[in-house]
């Protein structure tokens, strides 16, 4: 029952505000005191400009910044990004995070990088719950909190990718240890 209530709760906080979710979530979410692990270190599923973004063509946006992943141009591909983060793309709002998490193209920020993997993930992005999971899980960017983390991990493993809902079974193995 708590975790429905802190969940619907912060899905209030988010509607009033989806323009900007990092910021909101910067603000919001309970920011762990200690040093942080390394989300490098926690999940490798999903990187910038790797095989999990796709292009077929058509949308010269799309190609330019998977392009500018691809040649490590970060800092040029972070305008592009919030584009078509803006736009609704849940893969460009994964990528910022990725970039935020690792200082790629813009300074190293936790809470940004944590902020536009769960604006990704509220919209359907399964590696993007794998990742908030992750995160609640072990305490990257925030306090832990396995009610939160079991949430999002399940709504991973449900989600129908094979190579994602593998890893957040693994999670959840390890979380209920």
């Amino acid at each position: 029952m708590a975790l429905s209530t802190r969940f619907m709760e912060a899905a209030m906080r988010i509607s009033l505000s989806l323009t900007c979710l990092p910021c909101l979530l910067a603000a919001s979410l309970p920011v762990a005191a200690k040093a942080e692990p390394s989300l490098s270190g926690l999940i490798n599923e999903s990187r910038p400009g790797d095989a999990t973004i796709s292009y077929s063509g058509g949308d010269t946006d799309r190609g330019m910044v998977i392009a500018k992943l691809r040649q490590r141009e970060f800092a040029e591909a972070v305008p592009l990004l919030l584009k078509l983060a803006d736009a609704g793309e849940s893969w460009a709002m994964r990528e910022l995070g990725w970039l935020y998490a690792e200082g790629n193209g813009v300074p190293v920020d936790s809470a940004r990088a944590l902020g536009w993997f769960y604006e990704a993930a509220v919209i359907g992005d399964s590696r993007s719950m794998l990742l908030v999971g992750v995160a609640f899980s072990r305490g990257w960017g925030v306090d832990p909190d396995q009610g939160l983390a079991a949430f999002w991990l399940a709504k991973a493993r449900d989600s129908g990718d094979r190579h994602v809902a593998g890893a957040a079974a693994d999670e959840l193995r390890r979380l209920a240890a």
